[in-house]
């Protein structure tokens, strides 16, 4: 299932000690037609969230604001799903994404 996303760029920040004095950081994620995220890691599956108000930092770090680009990119989400759903299990999909990984 192939589909033209934005890419979207979250700004994250360690917060466990002085928010202050840490620097941010951002990590690219992708936003599905529908409105669910996706974001890619380099060495584990891609994690999904219903909204870009969802997705979650590493740890205990907080994500302090996002862009979504005008940009689209062409995603493979289906294959994406799949492999997410077997590494972190089928809850760990979107319930508006679960029709994706149960029509194989």
């Amino acid at each position: 299932m192939l589909c033209h996303c934005h890419p979207i760029v979250f700004t994250a920040r360690d917060t466990r000690f002085y928010a202050e004095e840490s620097e941010p950081y951002r990590f690219l994620g992708y936003l599905l037609p529908s409105g669910e995220v996706g974001v890619s890691y380099p060495n584990n599956a891609d994690a999904f969230w219903d909204a870009p108000e969802d997705v979650e930092a590493c740890g205990l770090d907080t994500i302090e604001s996002y862009e979504i680009l005008d940009a689209t990119i062409e995603i493979n989400v289906g294959e994406r799903l799949r492999q997410s759903a077997a590494e972190y299990g089928e809850d760990a999909i979107p319930l508006s994404l679960r029709f994706v990984i149960e029509s194989r």
